[in-house]
């Protein structure tokens, strides 16, 4: 009759050389053992970069520099049920004798994951408060759902202190708009809106709410008088926005003069280029500015107006220099 081996009753490193001769999946059934094989799995030093996408009904991590693994994390009852996919090769655990956000707790710790790289939001059944909770920051957040339904509303309220840059891609109008404004006021790094085949309705109080350092909005419903009084109440000292640059993307051509009515604009010639920083560590950290409408305040303030008017697409970049 075999004898099983102790093997958590050798020291330290003799486990660890043992643990380096098994495959990724091995190691990580051994971690999810206790939190002393967790604690010993992490000791490997298996950092990965991990990408989150929640679905209906269960967690899915993505390994963007190990694509042969894929982890399942399902949501359906508090008892923790795993799928792993080596390979094309399918493992599964069931009945663990955890609950579902300590088993991503374990896993996020074996594989030194201290920051996500990128969570894609669908809609959830389950709620996903003690999975949100569980979760370390995050750099991009995105969403294709309505966001303004109240399944995907709130996880992803409760993800904006988490993460500083978001991505929304609604691929239709937004059911409950006042919902959006509670997203546009988070104090992110950068905010970016894409529907897909539909128009995005965006009026004035949208604009002046808008809390993030850059934002980026496309297929917008604006008017030319609503920019226009956006940029008069900045000039007059009405509002101060921590916002440093704000980029409108649209097939309506504006009449830049009716956008620029009454402002006192200095247009620069095309020739002239500027770099304009970014404050934070953003994706694209500067821009070339060439030409452009200069506005100034009173008090010495700038700001920069760029029409680019192309076949079909137009865009409106607005720079507020520091």
């Amino acid at each position: 009759m075999a004898t099983a081996f102790p093997l958590l009753r050798l020291p330290l490193l003799p486990i660890l050389q043992i643990c380096k001769s098994m495959d990724i999946i091995e190691v990580f059934a051994f971690s999810l053992l206790s939190k002393r094989t967790n604690t010993i799995a992490k000791h490997l030093k298996m950092t990965r970069t991990i990408n989150i996408n929640v679905k209906e009904n269960h967690v899915e991590l993505c390994f963007p520099n190990c694509r042969d693994i894929l982890i399942n994390l399902h949501l359906e009852n508090d008892q923790a049920q795993i799928n792993v996919k080596l390979q094309d090769r399918w493992s599964s655990w069931n009945n663990l004798p955890i609950s579902t956000n300590k088993l991503l707790n374990r896993t996020l710790n074996v594989f030194n994951c201290e920051l996500i790289d990128d969570l894609v939001m669908e809609i959830p059944r389950y709620d996903m408060s003690p999975i949100i909770a569980t979760l370390p920051n995050i750099k991009e957040v995105s969403s294709r759902a309505d966001i303004t339904r109240e399944m995907i509303f709130r996880p992803l309220k409760a993800l904006l202190p988490k993460t500083s840059i978001i991505y929304l891609f609604p691929r239709a109008e937004y059911v409950y708009p006042e919902k959006l404004q509670e997203i546009l006021i988070g104090n992110l790094d950068f905010i970016e809106i894409g529907p897909f085949d539909c128009y995005f309705r965006l009026d004035l109080d949208d604009i002046l709410i808008t809390n993030s350092t850059k934002a980026v909005f496309h297929c917008v419903n604006l008017k030319e008088r609503d920019l226009n009084r956006f940029l008069k109440l900045w000039k007059n000292g009405t509002i101060n926005t921590r916002m440093e640059h704000l980029k409108f993307v649209t097939d309506e051509d504006f009449n830049r003069d009716k956008v620029l009515n009454g402002l006192n604009v200095i247009e620069q010639p095309r020739t002239t280029t500027r770099t304009f920083e970014f404050s934070r560590n953003q994706i694209d950290y500067r821009n070339i500015v060439s030409g452009g409408h200069d506005i100034r305040r009173v008090n010495g303030d700038l700001v920069t107006v760029d029409i680019d008017d192309k076949p079909a697409l137009h865009i409106y970049n607005i720079y507020f220099w520091s």
